[in-house]
């Protein structure tokens, strides 16, 4: 499980957690909670689990390619 921070408005971050994986598609979930600031992503992820919507998107591996690009992902936190 990986988790990436995502620009989502104009100055405004989140927080993304892949739930599962099927073909090319991502399935994520979530921050109920955004920050102003790219610093303030920690303070997110100190919330941890139970901060996230437990209903899973798709999202399509190539969009994601598209968003990084874009700058939209920031970053992302891979788990062993």
């Amino acid at each position: 499980v990986s988790s990436h921070d995502k620009k989502s408005n104009e100055g405004e971050y989140t927080l993304y957690k892949v739930a599962s994986q099927k073909g090319d598609t991502v399935f994520v979930l979530a921050s109920q909670f955004a920050t102003n600031k790219h610093k303030g992503l920690n303070e997110l992820k100190s919330k941890g689990d139970e901060a996230f919507v437990p209903i899973p998107s798709p999202i399509t591996k190539s969009e994601l390619k598209k968003m990084l690009e874009k700058g939209e992902i920031m970053d992302v936190d891979r788990k062993e």
